[in-house]
């Protein structure tokens, strides 16, 4: 949401007063890929946060990634959220017990559910098939 990559900058740009945000732009855009790749090639920016959610940002920079000039390219998912404070970080007990997604899922269980628990079990199936024709 562009509401959270603003209160973002403002946070960052608070504790980092001298730090340089080339821009932000909201995930949005539809067929404009052709545009907001340009922004970002004009902007010179050095590093570009894609966070569109899962699996649409893998997506979208697998696509256009060879289009773009910054050297460092990455997919943040939540990390935007969490950084502009817009969504709770687990506690630090479910966070050492690596059950941040559960937590997760717990807060978001409509949006979360097939992601987490189809999406995990198809996942572990693949590796297990993976591990078993190498065998």
């Amino acid at each position: 949401k562009l509401e959270w990559a603003i209160a973002l900058r403002e946070r960052v740009l608070r504790k980092f007063p001298g730090l340089q945000i080339a821009g932000i732009h909201h995930g949005y855009f539809g067929s404009m890929h052709a545009s907001v790749i340009e922004a970002i090639n004009d902007s010179a920016a050095d590093i570009v946060m894609v966070g569109m959610g899962s699996p649409l940002q893998e997506t979208w920079l697998a696509q256009h990634r060879d289009q773009m000039h910054p050297p460092f390219v990455m997919t943040v998912g939540a990390y935007i959220s969490f950084l502009s404070d817009e969504l709770p970080r687990a506690p630090q007990i479910l966070r050492a017990l690596r059950l941040e997604w559960f937590y997760r899922l717990c807060l978001e269980p409509g949006r979360l559910w097939k992601r987490y628990l189809v999406g995990g079990l198809v996942f572990a199936w693949l590796v297990v098939r993976a591990r078993m024709r190498k065998k």
